[in-house]
């Protein structure tokens, strides 16, 4: 179908009304230019309207959707008549037809190039008003008066006067990322994502402008920031004045969620598979490990099963050390043989991760939103997030200060796997100053109790024993009436496995050159 425009439009009375309408509507402004255009427009319409629905229309459908729509739909761009023609009737269409109505003489009549493409330009009014322009604000600090903006990914500073000439000794900006919630800290609503966003840097009192640029995020997460200047004076006082609540950073600012493994992270998931016919079943002893935790003073509780019920999927993130690495591949490899059921394995990307593990150094500017997180070198770890809740809300693993981590990650990576303190000696849930670098036989036997394929989530200690099929004999009572006893040798093989593994990991720390 070609653009066939009649002059009769154009002499006739419906063009007269157009002029006339144009011509007392003071609004709009008329040219015969219009006019053309407008016809043409038209008859463009028109055209496209022909040719059925355009794939636009339905790009937002999935392969599947889009496939049946176009089987059902023959449109006329499609062209069915002229090819059924062809088929039934060879002989009955004159030859002369097709001549009639010469195909090129339409498009020249009216020349789409009469309108010059310059008209219209739509990038002019963007670059009126420039989108970084931004009013400096005013901030006074400790009695130093001056402005900033925030603007092109730096931070400016400007003053009539150096800070020191305001008795001001130390300046500083801070970087603390964003609390949205007082009952919820920021390090359960982040997954312990928040640690490695804080920072601060030191500007220059001898000068009365200054520029610090954003900082780039240390991962993936996406998190606004809360942005501080801050002051102290010669005579001990000390001040502040936030400048932004939740600065928000562009992607840019973001490195890729991605995960990628060094060669010693892969486990040899067939390292222990011959001991796999082997792995006692789960007994007394097993079953009270599983539910009792001692409070390092002589005190025991029973517990619920704590098992997890979704897939764990890690993802290491800080100041990571090949020998962190070393320590979960370790792991994954003899839970494939203790706890063949357990689905465990290393993340791919950010959105994949439900145990992540942070290793970080405590700032003074992280203790004030974590008490827990002492700094100055002070050793530490924990296990936080939403267990409780069914098994499947988020957990996530700290790790800060420590000169060799393997001890505080294996430890911190049982109770994440269920394991809770026992008032034991020689494994990795024992006293703090008799725990472990490895997993011990008791260790060992507990994990694998808990994630039986019989074992549940929250289960009771009688519940569990019913679902195990465990008598309640007199090595029950025993345990019963004394828990201390839960550190009896266990079976042969778990000992054997406890042996081997404490072996590989004093090789393991022997080779590892501790971060001083």
């Amino acid at each position: 179908m070609g653009i066939n425009i009649p002059l009769i439009f154009i002499k006739g009375f419906i063009l007269i009304r157009i002029i006339n309408h144009y011509r007392y509507d003071g609004s709009k402004i008329f040219t015969w230019n219009s006019i053309l255009l407008g016809f043409l427009f038209l008859s463009i319409i028109g055209l496209i309207a022909c040719g059925g629905q355009s794939e636009d229309d339905i790009s937002s459908e999935t392969p599947a959707a889009t496939e049946p729509v176009a089987a059902t739909k023959p449109e006329s761009n499609q062209n069915p008549p002229s090819s059924q023609t062809i088929i039934a009737k060879p002989t009955a269409i004159p030859t002369t037809v097709p001549t009639q109505v010469p195909p090129t003489v339409t498009p020249t009549q009216v020349p789409p190039t009469q309108v010059p493409p310059t008209q219209v330009l739509p990038t002019a009014t963007p670059t009126q008003v420039p989108p970084t322009a931004v009013s400096p604000v005013s901030v006074n600090v400790c009695d130093w008066a001056s402005s900033y903006t925030i603007q092109n990914g730096f931070i400016h500073l400007t003053a009539e006067e150096a800070p020191k000439n305001q008795n001001i000794q130390n300046l500083v900006l801070e970087f603390i990322p964003n609390r949205k919630g007082a009952r919820h800290p920021i390090f359960n609503e982040t997954e312990g994502f928040a640690y490695h966003e804080y920072s601060q840097e030191t500007l220059d009192i001898s000068k009365n402008e200054q520029q610090v640029a954003i900082p780039k995020a240390k991962t993936a997460y996406r998190m606004d920031l809360k942005v501080v200047l801050a002051g102290s004076t010669v005579d001990g006082r000390n001040c502040e004045q936030q400048l932004h609540e939740a600065f928000t950073r562009s992607d840019d600012y973001y490195p890729s969620p991605l995960l990628s493994l060094p060669d010693n992270a892969q486990p040899n998931l067939q390292k222990y598979a011959e001991y796999l016919a082997n792995i006692p079943q789960p007994n007394a002893q097993s079953v009270f490990l599983a539910t009792s935790m001692g409070d390092w003073n002589g005190n025991w509780d029973t517990m619920a099963v704590r098992k997890l019920e979704k897939p764990i999927r890690i993802g290491l993130y800080g100041d990571v050390g090949s020998e962190d690495y070393e320590t979960v591949r370790d792991l994954l490899e003899i839970l494939a043989v203790i706890a063949p059921d357990l689905d465990i394995g290393y993340a791919n990307s950010l959105d994949d991760v439900t145990l992540p593990i942070h290793f970080v150094d405590c700032t003074e500017l992280m203790t004030r939103d974590d008490k827990n997180c002492r700094g100055n070198g002070y050793p530490s770890g924990s296990l936080s997030g939403s267990l409780m809740f069914r098994g499947s809300g988020s957990i996530w693993v700290r790790i800060s200060d420590q000169r060799i981590n393997r001890h505080t990650l294996t430890h911190e990576l049982g109770h994440a796997l269920g394991l809770f303190h026992w008032n034991l000696e020689n494994c990795s849930m024992g006293y703090a100053r008799a725990q472990t670098q490895w997993l011990s036989e008791w260790d060992l036997m507990a994990l694998s109790a808990i994630h039986h394929s019989e074992s549940d989530w929250m289960q009771s200690r009688d519940s569990m024993r019913e679902a195990l099929g465990i008598p309640e004999n007199n090595q029950w009572t025993r345990y019963s009436e004394n828990p201390d006893l839960l550190g009896d040798t266990p079976d042969p093989t778990w000992v054997e496995l406890g042996n081997l593994l404490k072996t590989q990991a004093i090789e393991a720390i022997n080779q590892t050159e501790p971060n001083y």
